[in-house]
Formats: C-alpha cells, structure tokens, sequence
C-alpha cells in the first residue's frame, strides 16, 4: 500500500500563518512570562508540526542514511577467498592497477590455495566493512565509489508493525556524486559493468561500450522509526 501525499488546506495554513504571526509576537515584545508559556508551547508544537510531517521526517531519515552510506559498490564480499571462489582476473588487475588492493595467492600445506587481497591505504578510503550484498548471497563488506544523494521520493508505504517496530519502504531517485577519477576508466568500467553502466547515468566522462547504456539509479530501502526519527533497517532488525 503507497501511502499518499497530503495537502494542507488552505484553512489550515492561515490558521498556521496566523500562530507563527502570535508567536513572533510573543516573542518580539517580551510577553513570554510563566503565565503565557504553556500557550507558546502549544502554538511551537503546532507550528512545527505542520513543516515536520511523516514524509519530511521519512525524506530526513532517508538523507541521513545516504550521506554516510555507499555511492556504488564494485566488490562484495571477503578479499580473501578460497579455491573455486577467486575474483577474475580481470577484475583483479584493475584493482591493483588502482591502487586499491593488492593479490597473492596462499598455500597451507596439501590445502587448496586461497587469493589473499590486501587493502592499501588508498583503498581504505573506499572500503565500507558494514554494506551488505543485496542478494541471496548476503556477503558483508564493499568496496564502493561515490556517494548517493537523494533526487526524489517516488512513494513510501504506509508505516505499519513489523516485529515490533514501524517500518516503510521507500523507493526513490538518486544522484551519484564524488566519484572518483581512478572509477571512471574504461578498464574499470570493463571490469565491472553492472556498476559502471550505473556511474555511466552520472558522469558524462565515462564512455560505455556501444553493448551497453547507462541504467536507471532508482532504489528502495526500509527504514526502521526510532525515538529520535528513521534509520535504515540493519540485518539485526
């Protein structure tokens, strides 16, 4: 279920102009004694609510969660894999090509051998240990690129109990921003086109092979209601 926009109608925001008007009085000719302060704060209360509505409170939550969160991701998972799971080579090089990591191979004894990657300190700045992959796969850890900034809100549902808490799903519109010159090579592209055809949407300097176009950035995300307003959901939720 979508939860709809809601309009103010036009006697409710006069009544809402009227007490931000009483309440610049107020307050610009000193009038804020013990006798009048329960009034005030009726009318801050209403005042504010009328501008902090569920969908401004849902877009802040939304906004808090992508300025600290990933752009986009090129690797999931472990940088250390085992035999049968090692990354292509090709995604390998352009990764050591960059400055992000580091790969050797590991042998313990009759044991299979394991690809060992290393983070370098430049690659550091692009590792984010708490992303999850989104899908059945479920692996933790990221190294991602830029940073997501929201567009637009598409809908959200309506906010309903899930095991105990208030949660929404919300789909939305982003800009990816800050991404770095070193992802926007064609050998990076190359190596990673699902994300790259994403980067692509949003950086005019990236040159797609003519097999490819830029993919929609939209996304959904659920988001948990707290005391001090909405999070994203985390896997322990």
């Amino acid at each position: 279920m979508t939860k709809p926009k809601t309009e103010r109608t036009l006697p409710t925001q006069c009544v809402c102009i009227v007490a931000a008007f009483v309440l610049w009085t107020i307050a610009s000719i000193g009038l804020t004694t013990p006798a009048n302060a329960s009034a005030l704060d009726g009318i801050i209360e209403y005042v504010y609510s009328f501008f902090d509505n569920e969908e401004n409170q849902i877009r802040r939550g939304l906004e808090d969660h992508l300025r600290t969160g990933p752009g986009e991701c090129l690797v999931y998972g472990p940088l250390r894999r085992s035999f049968g799971y090692f990354m292509p080579r090709e995604k390998v090089e352009v990764l050591e090509k960059s400055g992000i990591a580091t790969f050797s191979e590991e042998r313990m004894g009759i044991l299979p051998s394991s690809q060992v990657g290393n983070l370098t300190e430049f690659g550091q700045r692009y590792y984010f240990p708490d992303v999850q992959q989104p899908t059945w796969q479920r692996m933790r850890g990221a190294i991602c690129v830029g940073r997501r900034e929201l567009a637009s809100i598409d809908e959200y549902t309506a906010p309903s109990q899930i095991r105990g808490k208030t949660v929404t799903q919300v789909r939305y519109q982003y800009r990816l921003v800050d991404i770095p010159e070193w992802a926007t090579t064609l050998e990076v592209i190359n190596a990673f086109p699902e994300a790259g055809r994403r980067l692509a949407a949003h950086d005019r300097s990236i040159v797609l092979p003519q097999s490819s176009t830029a993919q929609d950035t939209s996304d959904t995300v659920v988001l948990v209601k707290t005391n001090v307003g909405w999070r994203a959901a985390t896997p322990e939720d």
